[in-house]
């Protein structure tokens, strides 16, 4: 899939992406592809990225990731 960097919060380590299907997909640093230099992540930067389906241990809900993130 494919989106833009809606926000990253540096100092937490993690954002969201707004995918092309109009949904805000989570992600973490750890998941992106390469560079880890959070100047990379500005938001309306365009990514690549795929999507992961786990389950909220608290909760017992289905949650989606974006895992493989690379930046374009």
């Amino acid at each position: 899939m494919f989106g833009k960097i809606k926000f990253y919060k540096g100092d937490r380590g993690f954002g969201f992406i707004a995918a092309e299907d109009g949904k805000d997909i989570f992600f973490h640093i750890s998941d992106v592809v390469g560079d880890h230099d959070p100047r990379i992540l500005k938001k309306d930067t365009t990514c690549q990225f795929n999507k992961r389906v786990f389950v909220d241990r608290e909760t017992g809900d289905a949650k989606v990731k974006a895992v493989d993130v690379k930046v374009l």
